[in-house]
């Protein structure tokens, strides 16, 4: 029976994610803030309290887990926060907040399970990012400068891994109906202008399951921002002129 770690695991996708996960044969460590001490909630699933904000929750997590024997064969990456302002807008105090919990803290989890699929001899890590680290939009500034950072990261965690047997994976979704949303925009407009456009949550969680078999190197959602994100690298002013309704989208 395969263990998976899941960050983010208390809500929104990450907890759509844990639903479809208990159809199939995996111990399930659900990490969270909102968590207290490790605790067994149900048959092969647990609850284990995660700040990324926090080096020494981190540090303390990964310890606990490892004496629980819980050793982790499959990471998804999965918490984040953000705000959606214009940069020059957000307190100094949430930028770092953001750059802590989306990229900071995420590496050094990432960094201090590394060791432990080392030692089994494999792993996976699943990523999950966002369109807006491939295409950035207006108010989502500093939410994106993490995003892009969490790519550029993984492409090169990709290639130092290869040689240990040890997958990454990049889900880039675009904005999913969760919980995030509500927390982000402050205005509480941005998922009623979306509308259809938004993804959701069982959706893209069905995506990421199907990731835990395939490896692939990165999946886009919805489907056509692969070729959006290939448009706006060859001509980003043409694409940000065409698509101007869904880059100001944000209030």
């Amino acid at each position: 029976m395969k263990t998976i770690w899941i960050t983010g695991a208390s809500s929104g996708l990450g907890e759509a994610v844990v639903n479809q996960l208990k159809g199939h044969h995996f111990q399930i460590v659900k990490l969270a803030s909102r968590y207290q001490n490790l605790i067994e909630t149900e048959p092969n699933v647990f609850e284990c309290k995660l700040d990324l904000s926090d080096i020494t929750s981190i540090h303390h997590v990964v310890g606990e887990l490892k004496e629980a024997n819980l050793i982790p064969d499959i990471v998804i990456n999965n918490a984040g926060i953000g705000q959606f302002a214009e940069s020059w807008e957000i307190a100094d105090e949430d930028v770092e907040r953001v750059f802590q919990v989306n990229i900071v803290g995420l590496i050094q989890f990432t960094n201090r399970v590394i060791p432990l699929m080392m030692a089994n001899g494999h792993g996976h890590i699943v990523q999950i990012a966002s369109q807006a680290g491939k295409v950035a939009t207006a108010k989502a500034s500093v939410y994106a400068a993490t995003k892009h950072a969490l790519i550029g990261y993984s492409n090169g965690l990709r290639l130092e891994l290869k040689p240990y047997a040890i997958d990454v994976s990049v889900m880039n979704p675009g904005p999913i109906h969760t919980p995030f949303l509500k927390s982000a925009d402050k205005s509480g407009t941005y998922g009623e202008k979306m509308g259809a456009h938004l993804l959701q949550p069982d959706e893209v969680a069905k995506r990421v399951v199907k990731t835990l078999s395939s490896k692939e190197r990165e999946i886009n959602l919805p489907n056509y921002m692969t070729v959006v994100a290939k448009m706006h690298q060859l001509a980003p002013g043409l694409v940000e002129k065409i698509g101007k309704r869904f880059f100001y989208k944000k209030e």
